[in-house]
């Protein structure tokens, strides 16, 4: 693989004293080319991130689904409904509180989401070939970091940073 700087003109040297433009590419780059590879399987970043969502909490509700990936309700509906048609999401009455629907991924919405994963490694791996292992993994500790999301769970990632 070559790295991505054949994908740039050369830009002023004032800007890249700035990681924010470093950033703002890559986040172009990678938005572009994950929209792309997950299309391709029948996936969208919202859909991937709801799949994810609740297979880390099964049961979810809708509302907590909205929370948990930080979309409008009016997308999530929409996001929901369409997983739902497509069988990778069911929705069943809460029976603590029949008013609340709960969610839950399938089989086939798993397979779905282990493919999009697949996905996510195969990106990462394209863009950040310039990079060793460690480096990446300093990379994402520093993102989360800056972030405020860094927990004690990635440490085992970030080993020596």
């Amino acid at each position: 693989m070559e790295p991505l700087g054949h994908l740039v003109t050369l830009p002023p040297k004032g800007v890249t004293r700035w990681p924010i433009f470093g950033m703002r590419l890559l986040e172009r780059w990678l938005a572009e080319r994950i929209q792309w590879r997950l299309a391709l399987e029948g996936q969208t970043l919202n859909t991937y991130f709801a799949l994810v969502a609740v297979v880390e909490c099964p049961g979810l509700s809708q509302q907590a689904l909205c929370e948990r990936v930080g979309t409008a309700r009016s997308e999530m509906v929409r996001i929901s409904q369409d997983l739902l048609m497509r069988g990778h999401l069911v929705r069943t009455r809460d029976p603590a509180d029949q008013r609340r629907y709960k969610l839950d991924v399938t089989p086939l919405g798993r397979s779905s989401m282990d493919r999009c994963e697949s996905v996510m490694a195969e990106v990462a791996d394209e863009i950040f070939v310039m990079l060793s292992p460690r480096e990446r993994d300093t990379l994402h500790f520093l993102t989360l970091r800056a972030l405020g999301l860094y927990t004690p769970a990635f440490a085992h990632r970030a080993d020596g940073v």
